[in-house]
């Protein structure tokens, strides 16, 4: 931000004279620009920036740049300046747009206009525009790189430190969120999830934020985990802490997320840090990594979907050696930084292998340039076998309990492949077995058996936590909604799909691909829902539901007891074979079934209401041979 303070002059001519014609502004007032203000939190879709603010005793001016989408339309309302001793400021002309009507960005999506206001007063530190229910808080005065409010011992801490040691444990954690210059106006809820090694709590109730921006959670943490909070109100904030069981932390978190998102799209600013906390992994999270050495394995420029499995094994490695060249010469990294560097890199070249197809995927997408394609069944060739697991095994240290810290990939480990070349009692082998029976609990198809396996392994953590999951499960199943969750069929993965439809041989069948928090999904749900007692009302339609272990199941149990027809919830393994077979490339998709058997309709996303009603319609006129 740069503030200059200039007598006698104003940016543009033409808003002079226009501002002097209409008595706005005055030849001697005193005048104060501030260019590029520092936006702090915000509410405005990250499309506007504010280049100028121009202060005077006769007139405040805002000189405003939006860009978006070519036909993206906005409205500038009844709008104020209001000033930290809540003073409104109306606004009283503008120049660029019309207030009050519908505003279309042309062909290059962007424009430039500017909003003349009442005058604050010059020399104000800062100030909320506020444009309808839209806010953008503006920082005038010298902003500092620590936030105001966080302890100053976490600001600066000792990153000239070894990787800490994760923990298998079981224990109450509570964090105590602080967000740093928090106003009423920014929203009084708090939605965060926690990632263990056991899975992902997600859709948990949000957390009441009081007045002065604190908020409490306590819960049962399983191993090393993280929490993260990602929306305050309706707008994003990023705090994270890794997390060791039994810890109390004070999480402390900048609100201005949103604000420094709008300024890395327009003026390539950079975020910074967004969170600070004083548990035990306080200088892990506090420790940069290397960017630069990133592999971006979901990029969809990693590999070539043409590659066999040979040569996809040896490219990944020769990216990670790549990467860990790259780590190795950084001299800007601390001991630490360089440690966790290392760790996410081998964390990626675990997850290139047990996520292959999908990162081939995603590369033939990026190929063809579309995003929403088929990709037919045999394009892809890269069909990883033990061996090529092996030979990255006997590169790379892959067996690193270490890994366990990171919380956001720790799941690639239990691939198959990964679990075959972990000997007894290692990391990987051992990892694997636990999480993917943690699934089955939160699937709601685990069993005693499960935990009987995890009795097996060297460390009594697995089963430990398995037998909670396991309680957990046979509790939630308890509720009546539970009747309505068939069993899945047991096949083979990737027979799952011909069991389902089956039973329903010489019948019209839509089999919707869902989750909980998808919400393009939900609304096509709420949208076909009459129309099951309307004018799809018949028993030669079946409407079938599959959702995968993405939707946490108490909220899945309690969504489907309103959703009519047959409902099934699938492991990640089922699912993954299930959509590698049927090229199922996001949520929601649909499948519908003809009479005969065949697939007359796969879609990532609906047709409009209407032609779907028409589609269906239309093939239940078919008659079955």
């Amino acid at each position: 931000m740069y503030i200059t303070d200039i007598k006698h002059n104003i940016m543009k001519k033409s808003l002079l004279i226009l501002l002097l014609f209409l008595g706005v502004l005055t030849a001697y007032s005193e005048t104060r620009i501030v260019e590029f203000p520092t936006i702090g939190w915000n509410n405005m879709m990250n499309i506007m920036d504010i280049q100028n603010v121009t202060l005077s005793d006769t007139a405040t001016i805002i000189d405003v740049k939006v860009r978006s989408r070519r036909g993206t339309r906005f409205i500038i309302n009844e709008s104020f300046l209001i000033t930290d001793n809540s003073e409104k400021y109306p606004l009283k002309l503008a120049k660029g747009i019309t207030i009050g009507e519908s505003n279309i960005l042309d062909r290059t999506g962007r424009k430039e206009f500017s909003l003349i206001f009442e005058p604050i007063p010059v020399n104000s530190d800062r100030l909320l525009f506020k444009a309808g229910n839209l806010l953008m808080q503006l920082e005038l005065g010298t902003t500092s790189a620590v936030p105001s409010g966080l302890p100053e011992n976490l600001a600066n801490p000792d990153l000239n430190l070894q990787l800490p040691e994760p923990v298998l444990a079981i224990d109450s954690t509570t964090v105590n969120v602080h967000i740093l210059g928090y106003k009423p106006y920014m929203g009084n809820t708090l939605n965060y999830s926690i990632l263990m090694m056991g899975g992902t709590l997600s859709e948990l109730p949000p957390l009441e934020i009081d007045e002065k921006g604190n908020a409490s959670v306590t819960f049962l943490l399983h191993g090393t985990g993280r929490f993260f909070a990602y929306t305050m109100g309706n707008t994003r904030i990023d705090g994270i802490a890794t997390l060791k069981p039994g810890e109390t932390v004070d999480l402390y978190i900048d609100h201005t997320l949103s604000g420094k998102t709008v300024m890395n799209k327009f003026r390539g600013a950079a975020f910074g840090k967004t969170s600070w906390h004083n548990g035990y992994y306080s200088a892990f999270d506090a420790a940069d990594t290397d960017s630069d050495a990133d592999m971006k394995i979901m990029s969809g420029n990693f590999g070539d979907y043409r590659m066999g499995a040979d040569e996809y094994v040896d490219y990944s490695l020769a990216q990670y050696e790549k990467a860990e060249k790259k780590i190795n010469d950084n001299t800007s990294l601390s001991i630490l930084g360089k440690a966790k560097s290392k760790l996410y890199n081998k964390a990626n070249l675990i997850a290139a292998l047990g996520k292959s197809q999908s990162i081939l995927s995603s590369n033939y997408r990026t190929v063809k340039k579309d995003f929403r394609a088929e990709i037919p069944y045999d394009s892809i060739c890269c069909e990883l076998k033990p061996e090529h697991y092996e030979k990255v095994a006997e590169t790379v240290d892959v067996n690193d309990p270490y890994l366990m810290l990171l919380a956001d990939v720790i799941h690639e480990v239990p691939s198959a492949g990964w679990i075959e070349v972990g000997a007894t009692g290692s990391f990987l082998k051992e990892t694997g077995m636990y999480i993917n029976s943690a699934r089955k609990f939160k699937s709601g198809i685990g069993s005693e058996g499960d935990v009987e396996v995890l009795k097996g392994l060297s460390n009594p953590f697995y089963a430990q936590s398995a037998e909670l999951y396991l309680q957990d499960m046979k509790d939630i199943l308890a509720n009546d909604a539970a009747k309505f969750l068939l069993p899945t069929p047991d096949v083979a993965p990737d027979s799952i799909f011909e069991a389902i439809i089956a039973p329903h041989e010489g019948k019209v069948i839509m089999v919707d691909f869902w989750a909980t928090w998808c919400e393009p999904c939900l609304r096509s749900i709420k949208q076909n829902e009459p129309e099951k007692s309307g004018e799809l009302n018949s028993e030669d339609i079946v409407w079938i539901y599959i959702a995968d272990e993405s939707s946490p199941l108490p909220k899945y149990l309690e969504m489907i007891k309103d959703i009519k027809g047959l409902h099934y919830k699938l492991t990640e393994e089922q699912y993954a074979a299930l959509s590698k077979k049927l090229n199922i490339n996001g949520y929601p998709y649909y499948i519908l079934v003809d009479s005969k058997g065949n697939n007359v309709y796969n879609s990532l996303g609906l047709v409009s209401h209407e032609e779907f009603k028409k589609m269906i319609l239309d093939t239940l006129e078919v008659p079955a041979e």
